[in-house]
């Protein structure tokens, strides 16, 4: 806008150079014996017109500063209110992960296993919650404090197939390996804190973007568990619990476009790595419990990396945000399977570390006080 100002400006300026010219050209002809008197004047008026133009131009770059200004000052938090800010999220969450089977149904038409399916367990999809408490400041930093809790479960069944078998998957092979029935159950519960700081990197743009990063705490546990009955079982239980306690650093962006001034698409993605100390329990047992066949604890600490993403609209009114997307949070390495495998050294150990995935809608309502 100040550009175009300018260029007009200095248009008009040479145009009224322009017109002053011929009518001293005409002058001369008209009248040869006075251009030498007009010397003079001419120089006057150019001299007049130049400093017209500086004084213009001085103009120019005092508005062009105090825009610089102006801009450099929103940047920096110009049209932000320090504040405090409220968010609270409703989630609606599914939970995927691989390592659930506790059975397989075939038929008896080979050797060992023959032609079945194997029978997994899927997670029920359910309800969380996630809030926020923070401040930002006069400059755009934003400190806060946020929880999510999310709490979910399933059961599933299998039997055996007529004149077929129901293999245990989950039973240690050297005692048990078919039943007739199988009920299995698992639930998890998740717990994470997150302690982060805000920055507003674009602010006055159509696009915006803020990174964040800070401290991650998480506490996450679960369970699964098999009731195998028939055949080689009576009454017999499998049970794989698993407790992690995490610590760690989380950090990522988060990007705003306007559509106008009440509607917007955003988007946010950030990484995290934890160190996790995990605590699993491998309880089997027979008889109703009167017979103990695996009772082992071990505990261990690894690595746990996070990725989340999540995109949405979101509705502006005042200090009054309304937002809904999807989001995808997966955790590496975080569901235990521990097992023995063999029949011949019934001692050998083989655990396994599977991913788990979280995924679902979200609703989230904010307020800036």
């Amino acid at each position: 806008m100040l550009a175009s100002i300018r260029a007009i400006a200095v248009f008009t300026l040479a145009l009224s150079c322009g017109l002053i010219s011929p009518v001293r050209g005409q002058s001369v002809r008209l009248a040869p014996q006075a251009s030498v008197d007009t010397v003079p004047a001419a120089f006057a008026s150019t001299a007049a017109l130049e400093a017209e133009l500086a004084d213009l131009r001085s103009r120019m770059d005092a508005l062009d500063q105090a825009a610089a200004s102006k801009v450099d000052h929103k940047s920096l938090g110009g049209q932000i209110c320090p504040g405090w800010l409220v968010s609270v999220d409703y989630l609606n969450w599914d939970l995927r992960q691989r390592g659930t089977d506790f059975a397989i149904a075939t038929n008896a038409q080979a050797d060992a296993v023959g032609s079945g399916s194997v029978h997994n367990l899927d997670m029920d999809r359910n309800s969380g919650v996630r809030m926020n408490l923070g401040y930002r400041t006069i400059s755009g930093w934003e400190w806060g404090l946020g929880y999510t809790y999310f709490q979910t479960d399933g059961t599933a069944s299998a039997a055996a197939p007529a004149g077929g078998n129901l293999w245990a998957t989950r039973s240690h092979p050297a005692i048990w390996e078919e039943a007739d029935a199988a009920d299995a159950s698992a639930d998890f519960s998740y717990n994470v804190f997150d302690l982060e700081a805000r920055y507003p990197l674009v602010q006055d743009c159509p696009v915006t973007m803020q990174i964040f990063g800070g401290f991650r705490w998480a506490d996450i546990d679960q369970a699964f568990q098999v009731a195998y009955d028939g055949e080689d079982f009576t009454d017999a239980l499998y049970r794989n619990a698993t407790s992690m306690t995490g610590f760690g650093l989380r950090l990522g962006a988060e990007s705003h476009w306007r559509l106008n001034s009440s509607w917007s698409l955003f988007g946010n993605a950030a990484g995290s790595i934890l160190y996790g100390r995990f605590s699993t329990h491998l309880l089997e047992t027979d008889q109703s419990g009167g017979n103990t066949i695996v009772d082992v604890w071990d505990d261990y600490g690894q690595a746990v990396p996070v990725i989340d993403a999540a995109v949405g609209v979101a509705w502006n009114r005042g200090p009054v945000q309304i937002r809904g997307g999807y989001e995808m949070v997966n955790w590496f390495n975080l569901a235990d399977r521990s097992m023995f495998p063999d029949n011949i050294h019934e001692g050998i150990y083989a655990p396994q570390s599977n991913d788990v995935l979280l995924d679902g809608l979200f609703v989230r309502f904010s307020y800036a006080h």
